[in-house]
């Protein structure tokens, strides 16, 4: 299964890209499990427990099932005033 990540705001700075593929992914798989696998083949993009994922124009849970194609938007927490 392949799945394409869409990294914003520090994701973006410390992976050094906007985009991640990951390829070979095995199915059944759901975005909890996904940022488990991004966090173990790209460890430069620290702990991702509070980051938010959306797919398509909705944030989505943990729990939502992945499919073949998908594209992944990855948020992390917003701070500043």
């Amino acid at each position: 299964m392949r799945i394409t990540v869409q990294l914003f705001a520090g994701l973006r700075e410390r992976a050094g890209r906007d985009e991640l593929v990951l390829d070979g992914l095995a199915a059944p798989l759901d975005l909890a499990g996904l940022k488990r696998e991004l966090a173990r083949r790209h460890p430069e993009l620290g702990g991702l427990a509070h980051v938010r994922a959306a797919l398509g124009t909705r944030y989505a849970d943990e729990a939502a099932a992945l499919a073949d194609g998908m594209r992944v938007h990855l948020i992390p927490p917003v701070s500043g005033g």
